[in-house]
């Protein structure tokens, strides 16, 4: 057994056991529709709570972000962040209509407003979405988390070439020589298919050692070292390695060129690092000398890669990719480190029988009952684990973790922002593209908002939503920033590990000494947080089948009962759907991110669906015609507006031997936004041209009478808003983003620090959102009493936004 132990093993599998039980238990006695799909619109707001954040988390939230805080930092903390933004929107925006019309599904409001075809290409999306982009991946993720706690199968070898200006292989490192191989495994180049024909392909062989120098961890980074000319690496003993320099003249790595054999596991070879130039750096600081340490491998590794035939054509400036495949002592076709397929499959098994048994006879109300527990198991498995690694002496708490990310410089993590051409998280990107993924995914979708519409009344769906967010809050420190402390605590300490291995070593070291079956509460934890999304997930598709689709088109007149046993059906085929491709589309042991890569085409599918809502509820005029085609534009250009914009990048680029220039406007283009546009951006700009498609077809249109009623399910038609209290809104919403951008200038340019500015930006926010909620007399537009302070929804979300607001300015 991999990383659990027999307790933890009991814990883990007994506590998925007793969820299933409960579920099932609690959802006993479903009489009626409302009991199945919405349970009865009786759940406290402790239940849309625990469910609301249960369905939103993942495995990936706990044990992929751990692994993005070690390698890359704090920027992937504005997917909690900036979500705020949606949960508030959820409230006092969309939440409000969609209760106000009594709906079952999101569809139904679209039909309302819209028309049936709206309402059925929603639904088809959702559909959609749920099943294959968001229960695929649950699986997929569940499964291997599984098995790499159950199963320890080694580690995988990993390299870089690099390539001579004549186009053979010049020289092979290691980042990484793996462990548990029985036999040296074959090496692999990754050549485009477009390429193949002008390679003459390379010979490179691997050769495996005992207890060669497995990887080696930059201490002390140094500064001053001249990017282009790295320093010198010298290793007592027969292993040699080479150091990296970064743009802020700090060795950023040191890889492996020969693991030498035959080392003392415990007592490391001695590495020295040459000094820098003795010139002072770039911005005037003196000269530091950097250090490194080594890890000897316990078990047969890959020690170098020999070079038996450089090759010939292969690409200097974009140098092919290496893999290692083979040599596992469980299976010699797979590599160290792979998940089984076998057990793969069981894995997936394992989760749809659970979830599924659950789902399939109790209806939300066990949804959201087993929700609850399972957030509380991940929240105790996340903070378990940040507590035990904040509370080692080699980490010293994070205050002690904040003092040493600052003395890195321009190399810190504990930072939000990217540049506008970063390829991944430009900041640009992030409040504008993101923004819309944030809103659809809070606002206007099923799976999220079928919680907040089965809630008792409208202020506890919205105490719920709220905190919910507060809990989202948590994950930047306990999942993220426990990655970057880890960064520092085994550099600090010279061990070697995988961005992807950080949480199972965190487990090893910290949590596992202690016993007590911790490591089984915290692996249900991870687990849990699959389950409960993919329940949600089996609910929610139910729900959208059974009264969008089947009691609409097929069968009107149908009895309660028949729409309860329709989506039993419908759940247990999208259960066998979603393994089904799961199993037979995708690689467990890929290299590829497939998680990542099939949950963008949410993205890409519900651009136009965030301006269909919005428009329908702030507009009167808004159409039918307008909103299909804003819809269907919307998944078009999201698909086209990346790939168009490569083409025009591509057409005016002009190759001088190793550096590419760019003519007209290409070159404005490529200066602002990069060579590749970034998914953000181009979401941003499908939602903004759908939003012109819809006003102009909507405008062009004259309404008939049949649209003029239709268009008093607005805001102000509904009686939700005042027309008066959205201008004050509105006013007020643009003297604070105002205000925002003010401070954020000032701070960008020095004149005053992060932390004032988010002192600020916070407290305007506060008095800005609570004075109001305490001088009103009612929540909202209807005759609502206003409750005593401390159950004020409207003082809560004034305080969530102020903790939104604050991190973002102060980790600027």
């Amino acid at each position: 057994m991999g990383t659990l132990t027999t307790l933890d093993a009991i814990i883990f599998f007994g506590s998925l056991l007793i969820i299933m039980g409960v579920g099932i238990w609690v959802g006993r006695k479903e009489e009626d529709s409302t009991d199945y799909y919405l349970a009865g619109r009786s759940t406290r707001w402790w239940g849309v709570a625990g469910s609301i954040f249960g369905t939103n988390v993942s495995a990936n939230h706990l044990v992929g972000m751990m692994g993005v805080g070690f390698a890359a930092g704090f920027a992937q903390s504005h997917f909690e962040i900036t979500a705020i933004a949606g949960l508030l929107m959820l409230c006092y925006a969309f939440l409000p209509m969609y209760r106000r019309l009594n709906v079952f599904t999101l569809s139904e409001y679209l039909a309302r407003r819209y028309n049936e075809p709206t309402r059925l290409i929603y639904a088809l999306i959702m559909m959609l979405v749920m099943v294959v982009v968001q229960m695929v991946p649950g699986f997929y993720i569940g499964s291997r988390s599984i098995n790499l706690l159950l199963d320890n199968t080694g580690e995988r070898a990993t390299a870089q070439v690099k390539i001579s200006e004549s186009g053979g292989v010049e020289r092979v490192v290691l980042r990484r020589a793996g462990g548990m191989y029985t036999s040296a495994p074959a090496v692999e180049l990754s050549v485009p298919e477009e390429m193949r024909s002008k390679i003459t392909a390379a010979k490179l062989v691997a050769e495996l050692a005992e207890h060669p120098v497995v990887g080696y961890v930059v201490t002390d980074p140094g500064l001053g070292y001249d990017t282009n000319n790295p320093p010198a690496v010298v290793v007592d003993g027969p292993a040699k390695a080479v150091a990296k320099v970064g743009k802020g003249g700090r060795v950023t790595d040191v890889l492996i060129l020969d693991g030498g054999q035959d080392y003392d596991v415990a007592n490391p070879p001695k590495v020295t690092i040459a000094p820098p130039p003795v010139s002072a750096s770039a911005d005037g600081s003196a000269p530091q000398q950097a250090t490194a340490a080594a890890t000897v491998a316990e078990t047969p590794a890959v020690a170098r890669v020999r070079i038996d035939s450089p090759g010939a054509g292969y690409s200097h400036k974009k140098p092919p990719e290496l893999d290692f495949v083979g040599g596992a002592a469980f299976d010699q076709a797979l590599s160290p480190g792979d998940v089984r397929p076998s057990r793969y499959v069981i894995g997936i098994v394992l989760m749809a029988l659970i979830t599924g048994a659950y789902v399939v006879f109790g209806g939300l109300k066990a949804v959201i009952i087993t929700d609850v527990i399972q957030s509380i198991l991940l929240l105790v498995a996340g903070l378990l684990v940040a507590y035990f690694l904040f509370s080692d002496p080699s980490v010293g708490g994070w205050g002690h973790m904040v003092a040493t990310d600052a003395a890195e410089g321009a190399a810190r993590k504990l930072t939000l922002y990217k540049p506008i051409d970063d390829p991944k998280l430009p900041w640009t990107g992030v409040l504008s593209g993101l923004m819309v993924l944030h809103f659809y995914y809070w606002g206007n979708n099923q799976f999220i908002v079928q919680r907040a519409l089965s809630a008792r009344t409208d202020r506890e769906a919205r105490l719920g939503i709220i905190m919910a967010g507060f809990f989202k809050l948590l994950i930047p420190f306990f999942s993220i920033g426990t990655g970057i402390a880890a960064f520092y605590m085994f550099r600090k300490r010279g061990v070697a590990v995988d961005q992807d291995a950080v949480f199972i070593r965190l487990l090893t070291d910290f949590v596992a000494p202690v016993d007590y079956g911790l490591v089984g509460v915290i692996a249900a934890g991870v687990i849990g947080a699959i389950l409960s999304s993919l329940d949600s997930m089996m609910n929610s598709a139910a729900t959208i089948f059974t009264f969008d689709i089947y009691k609409r088109f097929v069968n009107p007149a149908a009895s309660e009962q028949k729409l309860i046993l329709v989506g039993r059906v419908c759940i247990v085929l999208s259960i066998l759907l979603a393994m089904g491709l799961t199993i037979f589309t995708s690689d467990p042991n890929s290299k590829k991110s497939f998680f990542l890569q099939i949950a963008e085409h949410q993205g890409k599918l519900v651009a136009g669906v965030v301006v269909v809502f919005f428009l329908g509820m702030v507009w009167k005029r808004a159409s039918g015609l307008g909103a299909i085609v804003a819809i269907v534009a919307g998944v078009a250009l999201s698909y086209s507006i990346e790939p168009l914009y490569d083409l025009f990048i591509k057409a005016n680029a002009v190759e001088q031997g190793d550096a590419v220039t760019y003519t007209g406007f290409a070159r404005t283009l490529v200066d602002t936004f990069g060579a590749h546009l970034n998914f953000f951006h181009a979401v941003f700009a499908a939602a903004l041209i759908s939003g012109l498609l819809h006003v102009g077809i909507s405008l062009a249109i004259r309404p008939s009478e049949a649209d003029e009623k239709k268009g008093e399910l607005t805001w102000v038609g509904l009686g939700v808003h005042k027309a008066s209290t959205l201008r004050k809104f509105a006013g007020l919403f643009i003297m604070t983003v105002a205000l925002y951008a003010v401070l954020a200038v000032m701070m960008v340019n020095v004149a005053i620090s992060p932390t004032v500015a988010a002192w600020i930006a916070a407290a305007w926010t506060l008095l800005a959102i609570g004075v109001p909620a305490l001088l009103t007399k009612t929540t909202t537009e209807s005759d609502e009493p206003q409750p005593p302070v401390w159950l004020n929804d409207r003082v809560y979300a004034a305080l969530l936004a102020a903790c939104a607001i604050f991190l973002m300015f102060y980790y600027y």
